[in-house]
């Protein structure tokens, strides 16, 4: 409970009133002795009716207060939150207050104080947005009002402890968007290849009538002498593959690339690529890898077992740890007996380099490999500003000594036929997916 601005200005009106009759009493003549015994009056009815109304608030209203929002959140999209507002005891007029929701203190909000009118017999709904900001477990820890006493001069705040934990998912909207236009047209929107389902490496699908634009050499000639017209065959993409992706979460993956991490970059595109797989009837797996808490699931069919993978990772963050990938295969070499593509993401490194080698080098006698690596684009960036200082210049050096190690690397991966990209954050979706499509077009795994 605080004094409310009425009860201030209350007192400031007394405090003043009492000073002038003060001051008029002792330079006034006698007969205005009786103004003194008038201000301490005034003073002491000031003071019963702050104490009356401080008791008289000791029995305010109590409310009883309902949240209702979605089941998860996703990071950096406004939700709406609505509160319903209902008294416990019957109203005798309208009365005025305030509700704050105790959401996450790193969210977004668009009002921090939700200002309403009680009507008697009956509650009342308010709402607001709310905007997450980073993955994981969030707690809303209940919620406070505040409401004034009988007369006004204070206000009370009461708070309800209703804690309550919700998870904050990764934005992949544009996935699930994809049900509504189409896969093949998503994909177009977002940049990748349209590529015709031809060639070694594929199913049969099924023989029909030859079409201008189609190969000659998926003519079937048996067919067609039986038909007397051109026959062709058609194929479609081998089904029931794996894929299998091996996370980095360590120290490197926490670079920042605009509002993101790497490692958000790098989780946003798993999805995306998962996504994919899934509705091309693969199955898809994961394993994390320099986290103290190693999260693993097996390869499994079915766009449904895009809601598990984003269950898995959703609260994962990238850690301070060194780059481990021998423990990473390791796991996967325990786990893993039937071929498959394993997508490797991470984050080139001149420390880890050899040792991502050796181990690729492992992996690729039972699968194929794929290395997707996240650029440095501030360290682009640095090589093309003009030196203006000795920190400029150190800055620079250290850039061009980071892009000609990074190459070498690049080269080294190319010499031991070694799969990889090395792009932007910003473009990994589409590289990611491009390169997939390739590779179930020739067959590669």
């Amino acid at each position: 409970m605080r004094p409310s601005s009425r009860l201030i200005t209350l007192w400031v009106i007394v405090i003043l009133v009492v000073l002038f009759i003060t001051l008029s009493a002792k330079q006034a003549a006698s007969g205005l002795s009786w103004l003194e015994p008038a201000a301490g009056l005034l003073v002491a009815v000031a003071l019963l009716v702050t104490v009356l109304d401080w008791l008289l608030s000791k029995r305010s209203l109590n409310l009883h207060i309902t949240r209702n929002m979605p089941d998860h959140f996703s990071v950096g999209k406004a939700h709406d939150i609505e509160l319903s507002v209902v008294p416990k005891t019957r109203l005798k007029r309208p009365v005025k207050i305030t509700v704050y929701d105790l959401y996450p203190n790193t969210w977004q909000v668009s009002h921090r104080a939700l200002h309403l009118d009680l009507m008697p017999d009956r509650g009342t709904l308010t709402q607001y947005q709310a905007t997450p900001v980073l993955r994981g477990d969030a707690e809303f820890l209940g919620t406070q009002y505040s409401i004034s006493s009988h007369w006004g001069l204070w206000q009370l705040f009461k708070r309800i402890n209703t804690p309550t934990t919700v998870k904050v998912l990764p934005d992949f909207s544009r996935i699930l968007g994809a049900n509504l236009i189409g896969l093949q047209r998503w994909l177009e929107l977002m940049g990748a290849k349209r590529i015709r389902r031809h060639g070694q490496g594929q199913d049969f699908h099924q023989l029909r009538d030859y079409s201008d634009g189609d190969n000659i050499r998926d003519i079937d000639w048996k067919a067609t002498s039986k038909m007397h017209k051109l026959i062709t065959r058609t194929y479609q993409e081998e089904r029931d593959q794996q894929l299998i992706f091996l996370l980095d979460c360590g120290r490197n993956m926490r670079t920042l690339s605009g509002d993101l991490s790497h490692f958000d970059h790098a989780l946003n595109a798993m999805l995306l690529l998962s996504y994919t797989a899934l509705k091309h009837g693969d199955a898809v797996g994961l394993i994390t890898f320099n986290h103290p808490q190693v999260r693993y699931m097996p390869p499994r069919k079915g766009t449904g077992h895009l809601s598990r993978l984003v269950n898995t990772v959703y609260d994962v963050q990238p850690t301070q740890m060194a780059a481990d990938y021998e423990t990473a295969v390791n796991q996967l070499l325990q786990r893993q007996q039937r071929r498959a593509l394993v997508v490797v993401l991470t984050q080139l490194d001149q420390e880890d380099n050899q040792h991502l080698l050796s181990q690729l080098q492992r992996l690729k006698k039972r699968f194929a490999v794929l290395v997707a690596s996240l650029k440095q684009v501030e360290r682009d960036a640095i090589q093309q500003q003009s030196l203006q200082s000795l920190d400029d210049a150190h800055a620079y050096v250290g850039a061009q000594m980071y892009a000609a190690q990074e190459q070498q690397m690049l080269r080294q991966l190319t010499a031991q036929r070694v799969l990889h990209l090395n792009v932007n954050p910003q473009q990994l979706s589409t590289a990611l997916i491009n390169q997939y499509l390739e590779l179930k077009r020739h067959g590669s795994w």
